[in-house]
């Protein structure tokens, strides 16, 4: 993984004709340079430094295995996110910028170390933190190269959940637009990675808990007795998991990170299961939406060429988003791309121009409610039926 720490381009004029302006300039490299690696120390994580060869500074990781992106680019936006003060001056960039990339295409292009820059024709090479000079010897640098392990990066990425877990907010990478080369397939060794590999989140228990959970676990035997079986035999059933989220989850952040952590003890702890379910109902959502269109627009019934691209590539953005909330957003732009679809289809003496409710604004929508309404109870009395709790939810949760 490489992070990209540049000086943004409304700024760069200045620091070509300005000299004050570059020594300013340089100096917030440098701070801001000294505060991810503060970070990274305190992580366990130890990168190479490396000059551009223009004006910014380039942070290399390193494993000893194969990594997929998906955790690289997770590990890269919890440190960017955990920086504080970063002036308006500088931009951080994550690479990889994908999950993944088509059989036939490429990511977006970072430079390879001790290379020459094409602008400057400067060769990047990889500097002591402490003085920015290059080191004498750099491929010896490269040889002596600290990497992480799988079990480095799983204790990371239990870091990662629960901070997250405690914030309630998830920071999104910005999105940068790419056209994937032709005829460049993946070697089949990547493939293999990418499907096979697997990451366990480790999330050790605490030393102590918050007095919210410990007045719980105090005053309720079998929630205790659930938490230890769990640390002791790995494993509970589906009435133990369920009834301990149900009485933690209610008490707010704290009691979510401790079902994070207790969970994590069992051999089945699936810390990816909600995204991908989630994943899975929205691009369902979705294609439902691409099919009604494309069978519409097929049929003549109205003219949607448009709108069906529209929600392919919304079908794409929801197959690599990071995170529910990301996920959330792409469902809503996909339902407004579908009824802009759907209005073509109505006579326009109906008036309706956009889905509204609660209450809706128009006879059409009025309708859809009302359908909506009953499609409803009819769906929670199967769940109900069933024996599934339905307010135990992964999306609208």
């Amino acid at each position: 993984m490489v992070l990209d720490l540049d000086i943004r381009k409304p700024y760069m004029k200045n620091y070509a004709q300005n000299q004050e302006e570059r020594i300013r300039l340089t100096e917030l490299l440098r701070v801001n340079c000294k505060s991810l690696l503060a970070l990274c120390q305190d992580s366990g994580l130890f990168p190479l430094v490396e000059s551009s060869g223009n004006k910014g500074l380039h942070f290399w990781f390193f494993s000893s295995e194969p990594i997929a992106c998906k955790y690289w680019r997770a590990l890269g936006g919890w440190l960017i996110n955990r920086l504080k003060n970063v002036p308006e001056e500088l931009s951080w960039e994550v690479f990889p910028k994908q999950d993944k990339v088509s059989a036939d295409g490429l990511g977006n292009l970072v430079k390879l170390p001790l290379g020459t820059h094409q602008k400057t024709g400067r060769q990047s090479l990889f500097i002591d933190t402490e003085s920015f000079e290059p080191y004498e010897d750099q491929i010896e640098i490269l040889k002596n190269v600290n990497k992480l392990t799988k079990k480095d990066f799983e204790h990371i990425l239990g870091t990662i959940t629960i901070q997250n877990c405690q914030s309630g907010n998830v920071k999104h990478f910005e999105d940068i637009e790419f056209k994937p080369a032709k005829n460049n397939s993946v070697p089949k060794y990547l493939e293999e990675v990418s499907e096979n590999f697997k990451i366990d989140v480790k999330i050790p228990l605490p030393e102590r808990n918050t007095i919210e959970v410990e007045q719980i676990l105090s005053g309720c035997r079998p929630m205790w007795e659930i938490m230890q079986k769990a640390k002791n035999e790995h494993f509970l059933t589906q009435d133990e998991k369920h009834a301990f989220v149900y009485v933690f989850a209610s008490i707010g952040e704290e009691g979510k990170v401790f079902v994070h952590q207790v969970m994590n003890q069992l051999d089945d702890y699936q810390p990816d299961f909600k995204l991908e379910m989630v994943r899975k109902i929205v691009v369902g959502k979705l294609s439902n939406y691409k099919n009604w269109i494309l069978f519409k627009n097929r049929h003549g019934v109205i003219e949607a060429n448009d709108e069906a691209f529209a929600i392919n590539q919304t079908i794409s953005l929801a197959e690599s988003a990071v995170s529910v909330d990301e996920l959330m957003g792409i469902e809503g732009n996909g339902s407004k791309i579908y009824f802009e679809a759907f209005r073509k289809g109505l006579k326009q003496n109906l008036s309706f121009f956009e889905r509204n409710r609660r209450p809706p604004k128009d006879p059409v929508n009025a309708m859809l409610s009302f359908g909506y309404t009953i499609l409803y109870h009819k769906v929670l009395a199967a769940i109900e039926q069933a024996g599934v709790d339905p307010f135990m939810a992964n999306l609208h949760s």
